[in-house]
């Protein structure tokens, strides 16, 4: 009782919205009378997984927000995830035929403060939302009772709008870091291409607000795409190079980029030839199935297929054999130490070991010299990639450069 009136204690609201990924792009290919029906069955399965007391809300064409309350966030997380999972793997059908779709989820935690019956639009627009245009599984929880959070995601979606503008302005580049032979670092066995952003003044975006950037607004598919492009334009400028080309998890499951890939495969079979695709070791690890038909069809294509910061996820040796990369990154925080750092030594002498029994080559990363380069070429360490042989420099050309 406070004031001689009480007050209705009520649990707090947990809004979720959920948003069709690469809306544009659907559109585009599939024109709206299709997008209606996606949209429309998108609707029906929400309604199918949500529970009695939740009401489902369009917001506005893309978005579907639910309002929930009570149950705890990691309950959330699961149901949520599942659903993700069913609508990945069962494209919806329409009249002109099955339409492939992901959603991605944000959670919205800790609204102590708010009401039960106060509208879901009134929560969304007090608190900065992400859009969220990256690839199947992109389930995020923000707090929103933290003022540091939200100034720090309002500042993650002004890097994000940053990163939007200078994928439509021609301002993304590349900076190529060498990787090297261990018993020669004067020969090159390729570049790794590494995503940079020219800010409208003319400096680099610092690579602290591009990862935010990137991770605000789901950008990474959209970024690898340029990558790639401008990975066969310094290709076809060098015909006796080698160029490593990463991708993202999300990319990994996003077809545009395979398709992507296949049509300069199709055009000029020599630029993905001199091509090392590098996969993230987490990537091969969530879905198996996908990553071999993924890898396979990247070897198929003549290019070589590399997994990236290996020793983080930890693949089990009967992934490593299905999968068949043609190459190891043995992750730097195993190579950052040693000798000295016995575990470090440990896992590097090991994988060594299964690598040679493989056939697979090994690339250590963060590699120095000294003690720690007389280590990794007793272990028989084929490649190195590190300031110490190398640092990544700009390339200034831009896609606007195909034409000359």
């Amino acid at each position: 009782m406070k004031g001689g009136t009480s007050e209705l204690m009520v649990e707090p609201h947990i809004p979720v919205v959920v948003r069709v990924d690469d809306m544009a792009r659907l559109n585009q290919a599939f024109g709206a009378a299709v997008i209606d029906a996606l949209m429309s069955e998108v609707h029906r399965r929400l309604e199918y997984t949500s529970k009695p007391h939740e009401e489902i809300t369009r917001i506005p064409l893309i978005d579907f927000a639910i309002m929930t309350r009570g149950p705890d966030v990691v309950s959330l997380q699961n149901r949520f995830a599942q659903f993700q999972r069913d609508i990945a793997k069962e494209p919806v059908v329409t009249a002109e035929g099955p339409v492939p779709a992901t959603v991605s989820v944000h959670i919205y935690q800790a609204v102590a403060s708010e009401r039960l019956g106060l509208p879901i639009q009134n929560i969304l627009e007090r608190y900065p939302r992400k859009r969220a245009t990256s690839a199947e599984n992109v389930l995020v929880v923000h707090s929103l009772d933290d003022q540091d959070a939200r100034d720090s995601m309002l500042q993650n979606r002004e890097n994000a709008f940053e990163i939007a503008n200078a994928l439509t302005e021609d301002r993304v580049r590349i900076a190529l870091q060498p990787i090297v032979r261990a018993d020669d670092p004067s020969q090159i066995l390729s570049r790794e291409c590494l995503v940079r952003v020219v800010l409208p003044g003319g400096d680099l975006m610092p690579m602290t607000s591009l990862v935010s950037g990137i991770n605000s607004l789901g950008f990474s598919r959209h970024l690898d795409r340029r990558v790639l492009d401008l990975a066969a334009l310094w290709l076809l400028r060098h015909p006796h190079e080698r160029l490593s080309v990463n991708i993202s998890p999300q990319t990994f499951a996003d077809q545009d980029w395979f398709d992507r890939f296949e049509s300069f495969y199709k055009h000029n079979p020599d630029i993905v030839h001199r091509m090392i695709i590098e996969i993230i070791e987490a990537t091969a690890i969530s879905d198996s199935m996908l990553a071999c038909e993924r890898v396979a069809f990247i070897q198929n294509c003549g290019a070589r297929v590399a997994l990236d910061d290996f020793g983080v996820g930890f693949l089990s040796f009967g992934h490593l054999r299905d999968l068949k990369p043609d190459m190891l990154k043995i992750d730097g925080s195993y190579v950052r130490g040693l000798p000295h750092d016995t575990q470090g030594a440990a896992f590097v002498t090991a994988i060594a070991t299964l690598a040679q029994h493989l056939g697979i080559q090994l690339v250590a990363e963060m590699a120095s010299d000294g003690e720690a380069l007389a280590f990794l070429r007793e272990q028989k360490i084929e490649y190195l990639q590190g300031y110490g042989f190398g640092v990544p420099e700009l390339w200034e050309h831009g896609l606007k450069d195909w034409s000359q």
